[in-house]
């Protein structure tokens, strides 16, 4: 979504209440603290329709965070 910023840490918790799939974290990345949105699936449960749709809901879920918290929508 973005770089981290302790200024994003309510925010993050806030979405994470209204989250429908996954939960926003930070990672390391390159170095660098990046917020991120991951979403976990039981290996035994999965089938290609689940993943298809959580795969969806945390990629525009992460968008329009990214969008809120950096002005910006970037790849």
């Amino acid at each position: 979504c973005g770089p981290a910023a302790e200024s994003h840490a309510a925010t993050l918790l806030k979405y994470n209440a209204k989250t429908v799939h996954g939960a926003f974290a930070l990672q390391e990345i390159n170095g660098r603290d990046m917020v991120i949105l991951q979403a976990h699936q039981l290996a035994a449960t999965l089938n290609p329709l689940e993943v298809s749709r959580v795969l969806a809901a945390i990629a525009y879920q992460a968008d329009q965070v990214e969008q809120r918290l950096t002005g910006a929508d970037e790849n």
